[in-house]
């Protein structure tokens, strides 16, 4: 099996001059789990993932529970400040890069392979420039029930 017959498409992408504030709206309302961020001729600069949108819950001695929100220490009670604050920022702060993609002739022993080595789960898959479609873990659980 090849990566063109696992793919998913089509592959949601936003804007790099896009804010933090449209990249979670684009992605909920789509209901995925990425965006490929693409410059105005449609290369692809960057990737967002939920990863990117995370806040982690930091325990320091002496201190109330503090999280960092994309990179800004708030407390539980600024949390909803914070983020309203953030939404304004460029995805270019947050997103990922460089993005590690593969080409649609790829077999599926080799993406497993390299999306371990890269510790990404999801993969773009192009064709030459042309983005073709995107394989993401949750394919290979539709693998598993083929």
């Amino acid at each position: 099996m090849l990566a063109r017959d696992l793919m998913s498409t089509p592959v949601h992408t936003i804007m790099a001059e896009a804010t933090i504030g449209d990249a979670a709206e684009a992605m909920m309302k789509a209901g995925k789990s990425c965006l490929l961020v693409v410059n105005r001729e449609g290369g692809i600069v960057g990737i967002i993932t939920p990863a990117n949108l995370s806040f982690q819950r930091k325990f320091l001695p002496m201190a109330e529970n503090l999280f960092v929100l994309l990179g800004e220490w708030t407390s539980s009670k600024d949390l909803e400040a914070t983020a309203h604050e953030i939404r304004s920022r460029p995805i270019k702060g947050i997103m990922t890069q460089p993005v590690v993609t593969s080409t649609p002739d790829a077999p599926v022993s080799a993406l497993l392979d390299l999306m371990a080595r890269e510790n990404v789960s999801h993969l773009p898959i192009i064709e030459g420039k042309e983005l073709m479609g995107i394989i993401t873990r949750h394919d290979f659980v539709k693998l598993l029930l083929k």
